[in-house]
């Protein structure tokens, strides 16, 4: 997966943090492309995609992919360093918005943490279950 992703990979914001040496999280964040893809209509022509590169490389928002610590290592503060690493790097990098995507109403650690940095929900997804 990651070969797919290393065309639009902005290195800043893949992040892995590290516990004596061993990956144990993991901030993924990549440019939103949709608006360029949008310009596209459907069709790879060479003025469309000559519009697509143009488009791409102005892209000034962010689709937060992934963000996850493995279950021995959460609620040691890895959450909120690669998220204050992340969100730095976004700002210095210029992007105007970045959209987190799915965050679990309970995980009170990850939603503060990016309400300091000035995220809000903007819809809230659940899910119900019912015998059939």
């Amino acid at each position: 997966m990651a070969s797919h992703l290393r065309p639009v990979l902005v290195p800043e914001l893949a992040l892995v943090a590290e516990w004596d040496g061993r990956p144990v999280g993991l901030f993924l964040c990549l440019p939103d492309l949709n608006p360029a893809l949008r310009l596209l209509r459907g069709r790879v022509t060479p003025l469309g995609l000559l519009r697509f590169l143009l488009r791409r490389r102005g892209a000034d928002e962010l689709r937060v992919i992934l963000l996850g610590v493995l279950p021995q290592f959460r609620r040691r503060g890895i959450e909120a360093l690669l998220l204050q690493e992340a969100f730095g790097a976004i700002r210095r990098l210029g992007y105007r918005r970045a959209e987190l995507g799915w965050i679990d109403e309970e995980n009170a650690v990850t939603r503060r943490a990016a309400e300091r940095w000035g995220a809000r929900v903007v819809k809230r997804y659940r899910m119900y279950e019912a015998a059939l």
